[in-house]
């Protein structure tokens, strides 16, 4: 068996509309119905600048494959994983749509490997590492 990659990370929301708003609006991602629904009542797909649906956003009260039934709760935060992290490029226009929205946000450059990085929570309270590679 050979592991290929990361399809997509799945992000369960009681908070669904200010999810989509913050991948889409914030993070100037694409969003769209997940394929079979024409539209985003009960969840999204987001995607990369290159086609691929990096996350998939789902209703909390949705009952997902290998699930009988919803949790009856929904947690915050990113559980034991401790956070996504995004391949990202222009470093500038991101960081002005961060602040510009008042989200909390760590910067941390590491010119040795040519990385900037921000660090912002959603609202769910993942927490997303946002990589800017130089060339």
């Amino acid at each position: 068996m050979a592991i290929i990659g990361i399809e997509h990370v799945n992000i369960r929301t009681a908070c669904l509309p200010e999810t989509i708003h913050f991948y889409r609006d914030i993070l100037g991602m694409t969003v769209a119905p997940p394929p079979g629904r024409s539209d985003l009542s009960d969840g999204a797909w987001v995607y990369g600048s290159d086609g691929s649906a990096v996350l998939h956003i789902g209703d909390a009260a949705l009952v997902y494959p290998g699930e009988t039934q919803a949790p009856a709760t929904v947690p915050n935060g990113t559980g034991t994983i401790h956070h996504v992290a995004l391949s990202c490029d222009d470093y500038g226009q991101v960081r002005e749509l961060i602040e510009a929205n008042d989200i909390a946000l760590t910067a941390n450059d590491l010119p040795q490997f040519n990385l900037r990085q921000i660090f912002i929570r959603d609202p769910n309270g993942v927490l997303v590492e946002l990589n800017f590679h130089s060339v």
